[in-house]
This record gives structure tokens, C-alpha cells and sequence, in this order.
């Protein structure tokens, strides 16, 4: 009966380390997630930045349109004088 208890007992413990692993690897599954998951975010920020750069160039294509029309008018109102 000893003898066949402490089998079991091993049994048990090899199991218990079996779960450990297991557990460490989906912890490590995990952390991999989260590294994959700020890298999605930094490039999500990188593209926030792009587009905010491509506003206000846009935005100063308009200021320079609006000036050369200024300017246009301008050139017509001393035609016509």
C-alpha cells in the first residue's frame, strides 16, 4: 500500500508540474499578445500623426489658394480701372 501511494503521489506531483508549464506558457502567450498589441497601437499613432501632417498641409494648400484668388481679384479690379 506504501509503495502504491507514493506512486500516486508522484503521479500527482508530475501532473502539478505538467500545469506549471503549461500555465508559463500561456503567460508567456500572453505577453507576446501584449507586445504584439502596443505595436499595433504605436503604428496606429504613427498613422494619427501622418494624417494630422496631411490636414495641415491641406489646410495651408487652402490659405495659398484663398491668396492666389485674393490676389486674382485683385488684378481684375485694376483692370477695370
Amino acid at each position: 500500500m506504501g509503495k502504491s501511494q507514493v506512486k500516486t503521489i508522484k503521479s500527482q506531483v508530475n501532473m502539478g508540474k505538467s500545469q506549471v508549464k503549461t500555465i508559463k506558457s500561456q503567460v508567456n502567450m500572453g505577453k507576446s499578445q501584449v507586445k504584439t498589441n502596443k505595436s499595433y497601437v504605436n503604428m496606429g499613432k504613427s498613422q494619427v500623426k501622418t494624417i494630422k501632417s496631411q490636414v495641415n498641409m491641406g489646410k495651408s494648400q487652402v490659405k495659398t489658394i484663398k491668396s492666389q484668388v485674393n490676389m486674382g481679384k485683385s488684378q481684375v479690379k485694376t483692370n477695370k480701372s
